[in-house]
């Protein structure tokens, strides 16, 4: 018999964050994503604070997630904010996960998913990144081509393109420290690793230079 996901369970786990809120969530996955959840994926209480912190200067804005998985963070931050959130996935068997969960979460125009590799895309319509296990998928091992030094030099070039003032909330680490331009926030500790906030200043160091390319002159 085919078991039918409990959708209100997993709204109600995200809005009241229970102390079994991953398990509640989590409950809407196949058996496979269930089991790789609590390494692969942001704890529910964790994303609800990465939701928050991205999305506390620009409510309303739109938000990156590199190497979405099965859609967890885009889950919390589209049903916990009025903000946009789209996933970027290059597994496809973790991309159609998603996909399915999304029409039975009902997420809506809150959250868009693509079966592409984030950086290849241009960043600079977002008002701010999510960066966790971008580059290591579990499934399938290599899927980024360029390889995780590549992978993480191509983020570094691709946060420099932020617009001032976008966000980039970073749990456990993405390999790399906050590039030239962005300063630090905050850092706090939740379930035993790091979530730090960066912003940008819309400036390189040095050279002058705006996240959109000019002077500080021209502004």
């Amino acid at each position: 018999m085919t078991r039918v996901p409990d959708v209100s369970v997993v709204r109600r786990a995200v809005a009241e964050l229970p102390l079994d809120a991953d398990a509640a969530f989590d409950a809407i996955y196949p058996d496979w994503v269930r089991v790789a959840s609590p390494r692969w994926w942001t704890p529910v209480r964790v994303a609800r604070r990465a939701v928050d912190l991205l999305t506390r200067e620009c409510p309303d804005g739109r938000y990156l997630d590199v190497g979405s998985g099965v859609g967890k963070f885009c889950f919390v931050g589209a049903l916990a904010s009025r903000a946009h959130f789209t996933g970027f996935e290059c597994d496809a068997r973790l991309h159609e996960v998603a996909v399915a969960t999304s029409h039975m979460l009902g997420i809506g125009a809150g959250c868009a998913l693509s079966h592409r590799d984030a950086l290849e895309i241009d960043w600079v319509p977002f008002d701010g990144v999510y960066l966790f296990n971008p580059f290591d998928p579990p499934w399938a091992p290599g899927a980024v081509h360029r390889g995780r030094a590549a992978a993480v030099r191509a983020t570094l070039a691709r946060l420099r393109t932020l617009r001032r003032g976008a966000r980039v909330v970073s749990y456990n680490g993405f390999g790399a420290a906050p590039p030239e331009g962005f300063v630090a926030t905050a850092r706090l500790q939740l379930h035993g690793a790091a979530l730090e906030v960066w912003r940008s200043t819309g400036r390189i160091e040095g050279r002058g230079l705006t996240s959109r390319g000019r002077t500080s002159a021209d502004r």
